[in-house]
């Protein structure tokens, strides 16, 4: 399917379609700067427009640009399909491959403690201080070893979903992960919003349980969600597979 770069413009109306194509990351950087992973590479939007960022040192990473996440040092990390790469001080750095021997990286987070996770067709990877890895894999409790998506919550654990027959949501308590039965199923975008909870496609987990917000309960306009994303000012965006945006506050409850 053809997945686009759609803009809100500020009067919180209109929307604008900025004619790029093949689009699978987005995230903003500390200076305000739009970064776009699509499937033929990494661009960014400024205040003057496209910036291909053509002029970078280093060598750029391979489209297609699947994950995006930016550190406490406003450093880019991208995760590609070849690798994880670094971007900082308007050069590419460097090209890391998690050790699983899948290169191609999926999903990537950036944790509070600046901690680097990739994920991967084979496993989960945090990348250590030394540039060596520690791996997470079925055997630690992941449903499966195909990574979809990571977010951290506000209480520090990881949400890693997973793709595949079998894919589920798995949370990292610092030590070992813990599968959760519920919310079931596979290829989970995962999001935080303000209050550091955890929505698993339109289910969010409060600390009495998961409890899911529809089109049913909640004024969605769809129940199925392809990504999330909390915005930090109290508001859920959701889109959905056969089109469409839904907003809601985090902490409406169902109706």
């Amino acid at each position: 399917s053809d997945t686009r770069l759609i803009t809100l413009q500020p009067d919180g109306i209109t929307w604008d379609d900025r004619a790029l194509a093949g689009v699978k990351a987005v995230t903003a950087d500390q200076r305000g700067r739009i970064w776009i992973g699509a499937s033929d590479g990494v661009r960014r939007w400024t205040s003057a427009g496209w910036d291909m960022i053509d002029g970078a040192l280093g060598t750029a990473p391979i489209g297609p640009i699947n994950a995006l996440a930016v550190d406490s040092q406003n450093r880019v990390w991208v995760g590609g399909e070849n690798g994880l790469t670094l971007f900082d001080r308007e050069r590419w750095v460097t090209t890391l491959q998690p050790p699983q021997g899948a290169i191609s990286v999926t999903a990537v987070l950036v944790d509070k403690d600046d901690r680097v996770w990739a994920g991967t067709a084979q496993g989960l990877a945090r990348l250590n201080a030394d540039q060596s890895w520690t791996t997470f894999t079925t055997a630690d409790n992941l449903y499966t070893n195909h990574v979809f998506d990571i977010t951290q919550l506000g209480d520090g654990q990881i949400a890693v979903s997973t793709s595949g027959t079998g894919g589920g949501l798995s949370l990292f308590n610092g030590t070992t992960f813990v599968k959760q039965s519920y919310p079931p199923g596979k290829d989970q975008p995962l999001t935080t919003d303000q209050a550091g909870r955890l929505w698993a496609g339109a289910i969010n987990r409060e600390p009495t349980g998961y409890y899911g917000r529809f089109w049913t309960n909640s004024g969605l306009i769809r129940s199925e969600v392809i990504d999330n994303a909390g915005d930090g000012a109290n508001l859920v965006w959701f889109t959905h597979p056969s089109g469409g945006v839904s907003i809601r506050s985090a902490y409406l409850p169902a109706l």
